[in-house]
């Protein structure tokens, strides 16, 4: 029979784990709608003075600024975050990624406002990217926080499908206008957010703080004189550089897999751009089952040792996707088992346990701070500039993606090393301790 504590405690991580899904899924919609039309739209609308190829080129540099303004919103959201709450902070990010979105589809073309048209385009990018940069560390941190020590990889693999969730809805709403309507009137398409921001935002008025975090303020360590990202830097450096390891193969491959793929279908496979999309929209869709899957095992097995193995999976996983697209003749099931084995199920097994295997590897009176750090530096360093990087590869290769697949087995390799080591850090972590319970490793 659970007392009344636990009964409130398990209303409260039901909805935790609304909130932070839906929030999630609202931040990943808007980021990951610009990078879906980056290529095929905004190209021409923005920068129509250039070759098409490098007006595209264009077009993934101004996505590219989003990513670079994440690194600064995780470090600003990620310090008030450890200082404040987790909850006020979540309220505010929610705000700012959906405005973002909103004012860029009320962005006029270049040949309405000349130079000004990209100008604006880039600031709403940058506001779109300082409430990523905040918004994912608080969102994870809920439900990782809220859940018992022996599902926290679980239930923080929850707002992970986000991703897929919002990749699914952009590429679904882009396919949909796509078909059917003009390129002008495509540029109308930030009015679902502001009914999904109401819907998180509600929702989240209504949260507690986390325990970890209050019990941090009792104990009188978010008090701390010396700021979070100071600590962090000091006391825990081999963690950030083994987080960031790490993460660069999540950055990589689902920039290759479900943002750049779009364009290299449609430039070099000749595959119509309503049809690509829709490939990538099933798959994020089957995505979803699979991130919750890997969080199970990863509670089970080890963080570092799914995260890991699924790392190594994506490297080489790349090869025979491309080979499969590149001879497909434009045959949608070739292309859709290319994609979504990858990306719904090798990718799941690197995104479900991400949160938890970076969660682990800080204390809670810096933790916001600490994983806003490994997950968002590497998206500013690597995974803003791959869809660019990718159209340079293939122009450097004569359109063969021998090139892309290289670079993406490396992040593979990379990040695998490093999952395993931090699984190691953390089983000698665990017998060191007394009750076989860690706080961080």
């Amino acid at each position: 029979m659970k007392t009344t504590e636990q009964i409130e405690h398990d209303k409260n991580l039901r909805r935790v784990v609304v909130s932070s899904l839906v929030g999630a899924v609202i931040e990943w919609y808007d980021f990951f709608l610009y990078g879906v039309v980056a290529g095929l739209i905004f190209n021409h609308l923005y920068f129509p003075e250039f070759d098409d190829r490098i007006g595209t080129m264009l077009a993934f540099a101004t996505f590219a600024v989003g990513f670079v303004a994440r690194p600064l919103g995780g470090l600003v959201f990620g310090h008030f975050g450890d200082k404040i709450g987790r909850k006020k902070v979540l309220v505010l990010t929610l705000m700012i990624m959906g405005t973002g979105t909103v004012a860029i589809g009320c962005i006029p073309s270049y040949a309405s406002i000349g130079i000004w048209a990209p100008i604006l385009l880039i600031l709403c990018r940058v506001a779109q990217g300082l409430g990523l940069g905040g918004e994912w560390g608080g969102a994870v941190l809920m439900t990782y926080e809220y859940a018992s020590k022996r599902e926290r990889a679980f239930y923080a693999s929850i707002p992970q499908m986000g991703l897929a969730t919002g990749l699914c809805l952009s590429s679904g709403v882009v396919a949909l206008l796509s078909w059917g309507l003009t390129n002008e009137q495509f540029m109308a398409w930030g009015w679902l957010s502001v009914v999904l921001v109401g819907v998180a935002l509600y929702i989240r008025m209504h949260i507690l703080e986390t325990t970890d975090f209050r019990k941090a303020q009792e104990r009188g360590k978010t008090e701390h004189k010396s700021l979070p990202i100071v600590r962090v830097c000091k006391e825990h450096p081999g963690n950030i550089a083994l987080g960031v390891g790490a993460r660069w193969i999540d950055g990589v491959f689902f920039n290759v897999l479900a943002v750049f793929v779009i364009t290299y279908l449609v430039q070099y496979v000749d595959v119509p751009r309503t049809e690509a999309l829709t490939v990538v929209m099933i798959a994020a869709l089957v995505m979803c089952p699979f991130i919750l899957f890997a969080g199970r095992l990863a509670d089970r097995f080890g963080r570092g040792k799914v995260y890991g193995l699924a790392s190594l999976l994506c490297g080489l996983s790349i090869f025979p996707s491309f080979w499969l697209m590149e001879g497909s003749g434009g045959n949608l099931f070739l292309i859709g088992l290319a994609i979504v084995i990858p990306l719904s199920v090798f990718y799941a097994g690197v995104f479900g346990p991400e949160a938890a295997l970076f969660s682990d590897l800080f204390p809670p009176d810096v933790r916001y701070t600490g994983i806003s750090i490994v997950y968002q530096f590497p998206g500013f360093l690597v995974a803003g500039i791959v869809p660019g990087l990718c159209t340079l590869f293939m122009k450097w290769n004569d359109g063969d993606p021998l090139y892309v697949c290289l670079f993406t087995l490396l992040a593979g390799l990379t990040s695998a090393a490093s999952a395993f080591i931090i699984q190691r850090k953390h089983n000698a972590a665990v017998r060191r301790s007394v009750d076989g319970e860690v706080e961080h490793v």
